[in-house]
């Protein structure tokens, strides 16, 4: 299907030609009339026997309405709404063995946008590059500063918000092995709570996370297990994001 895109946003230009590249589509004069107007609220879509408009307030619902074209195809008059705004979120865990590679979280983020997701938590656990922390998640493919800023451009071409996702309580266990952690650890994968050192090590990953992500957000993981339960203590996190 070859489209003749009419729209005054640079970014809607550019994710939907980067999406042309995988999904079997084109842009170019000549093809058939695609409009791309803003709204205040909700998304539209209208097909006609010549073409189709989308109406969208949000980039994450222009590229809904895009899949919708391509799905139905030109034909018959028909008319498509969803007044209210509704938010989409999706996690991907990272943390394991086999770091996804930045293709794939690419690859993930196309698909995310013609589904109308609008923002995306990166839960990598112990796979960020960390210069205050070196042994993070060393011996494993890790996500530098840079790879972070890279995937958080692509996913903001299609209106998708990158979060940053760190577990701050339990289900940590990777870093176990490390003795650099030791510090820090209660039992297995719990963290230890009420220790000056896992409050630092919560701020530095925090911190790394408010400098990579352009997003205000952190998924902050606060995940319980049956091994500190019965201590009937809360992880406090206790940090000051800067603006900037």
């Amino acid at each position: 299907m070859i489209f003749d895109l009419y729209t005054e946003d640079s970014v809607i230009l550019l994710g939907t030609t980067e999406l042309a590249k995988y999904y079997g589509f084109s842009i170019q004069q000549g093809g058939i009339p695609l409009s791309a107007k803003r709204i205040d609220d909700g998304l539209c879509v209208e097909f006609a026997e010549d073409g189709f408009c989308i109406y969208y307030s949000r980039h994450s619902e222009f590229y809904l309405g895009l899949s919708y074209c391509l799905q139905y195809g030109i034909g018959e008059k028909l008319t498509l709404r969803r007044k209210k705004n509704c938010e989409l979120k999706a996690m991907k865990v990272c943390a394991g063995n086999a770091t996804p590679t930045k293709e794939t979280l690419k690859r993930l983020i196309r698909s995310l946008a013609f589904m109308g997701y609008d923002s995306l938590v990166l839960f990598a656990e112990d796979l960020f590059e960390v210069k205050k922390l070196p042994h993070l998640g060393s011996f494993k493919k890790r996500y530098s500063i840079d790879d972070i800023r890279e995937i958080d451009e692509y996913a903001r071409l299609f209106g998708i918000e990158l979060i940053g996702g760190i577990e701050c309580l339990a289900h940590i266990r990777n870093i176990n092995s490390r003795d650099s952690f030791v510090s820090v650890m209660n039992y297995r994968d719990t963290l230890l709570v009420g220790n000056a050192s896992t409050y630092a090590f919560i701020e530095v990953l925090i911190e790394f996370c408010a400098s990579a992500f352009s997003s205000k957000k952190i998924h902050l993981g606060m995940q319980a297990t049956k091994n500190i339960c019965a201590y009937g203590e809360s992880l406090r996190v206790e940090t000051r994001l800067s603006n900037g």
